[in-house]
């Protein structure tokens, strides 16, 4: 019986090509278990372009064919098959996205305020599409490699709507690492007022750029720019984050906000970064509040500013300064 390589294709022996045939044989068969995200595409790119040398024509095994050459024509289409359709998905996808920032991408702004006097501070700016989550859109162009596009797109139609927001106010806007890295990124954010800007990374966002990402800070923290951090206490590197980044804002995850007037773990580990921030001489910014009772203990473990639904949604400018001064008086009273 011949080796398995030389039942490749119509089933022509192979001299020198024959090694081919066994790598290509052997690539199809290891490359299948692993978990499709993990497949570099390189490898596949290869199978191609050996396969496309070997037969010109459709790939098929020679009728007779051992099961082990049998099967690795399967797993071989397989894999093709697969990277055919994850191409047209990512091809799909980039279409969509590229339609979306054409249109051009919505801009809501939700009010930020003291939490004593009820005055906004600032407001968080969120991207808004026609449809579909702002989340999904974030996690489908990260997945074909659009993220930072999709990021500068919406930071453009965000810092557009600055100079209808409350006079004096800051504006964060929400930048992923990767994409502070981008000339566009920085000179749209350092344009019209610095000192106005706040820079809004999350913690899984950092996990794993500090290394890089604190010395590429530096140039836009001399512009004016400050720094804060997302989803502050949601993980359990985030006291790290905190002392390594130096951040002019924290903001407390909203699992620790909800409930927290009758969560005493919440409150012990809330008032630890508050405690901590006082350190570092930032301001603490409590996320998702939603009832009065949860806006007061906030207030007496110190927390000085606060957004959420009991304040202010999602708005569009002009932002009604009034009434948000009479949802925190009324919330305070209650």
């Amino acid at each position: 019986m011949l080796p398995s390589e030389e039942w490749f294709g119509e089933g022509t022996a192979f001299d020198s090509t024959g090694r081919l045939a066994a790598a290509l044989l052997e690539m199809a068969a290891d490359a299948l278990p692993g978990p499709p995200r993990r497949r570099a595409e390189e490898p596949v790119s290869a199978l191609r372009r050996i396969a496309g040398a070997l037969a010109p024509g459709p790939l098929r095994p020679m009728p007779g064919a051992p099961v082990d050459v049998l099967e690795s024509f399967r797993r071989l289409e397989e894999l093709l098959a697969s990277d055919d359709r994850d191409a047209l998905r990512r091809r799909r996808m980039s279409e969509r996205l590229r339609e979306a920032m054409e249109r051009g991408i919505g801009a809501m702004y939700q009010p930020i305020v003291e939490l004593g006097s009820g005055r906004i501070a600032g407001v968080e700016a969120l991207a808004r599409f026609r449809e579909g989550s702002p989340r999904q859109w974030f996690h489908d162009a990260a997945a074909v490699g659009l993220r930072e596009l999709l990021e500068v797109a919406a930071a453009r139609e965000a810092m557009a709507g600055l100079p209808r927001l409350p006079p004096g106010g800051y504006i964060s806007v929400n930048i992923s690492p990767a994409t502070l890295l981008r000339r566009d990124i920085v000179a749209l954010l350092t344009a019209p007022a610095p000192g106005r800007v706040i820079v809004e990374m999350t913690e899984d966002d950092l996990a794993d750029a500090y290394t890089w990402l604190i010395p590429a800070l530096q140039p836009l923290r001399e512009a004016g720019i400050r720094i804060a951090i997302d989803d502050a206490g949601a993980g359990p590197t985030s006291l790290r984050h905190l002392i390594l980044f130096h951040p002019d804002v924290i903001k407390l995850d909203t699992s620790l906000t909800r409930g927290i007037d009758h969560g005493p773990a919440r409150r012990a580990l809330s008032g630890a970064l508050v405690a901590l921030a006082r350190e570092l001489g930032a301001t603490v910014v409590a996320e998702g509040i939603e009832t009065a009772a949860e806006l007061r203990a906030l207030r007496d473990l110190g927390v000085t500013h606060g957004q959420g639904y009991l304040v202010a949604p999602p708005l569009r400018p002009p932002i009604d300064q009034r009434a948000i001064l009479i949802a925190v008086a009324e919330a305070v009273a209650a």
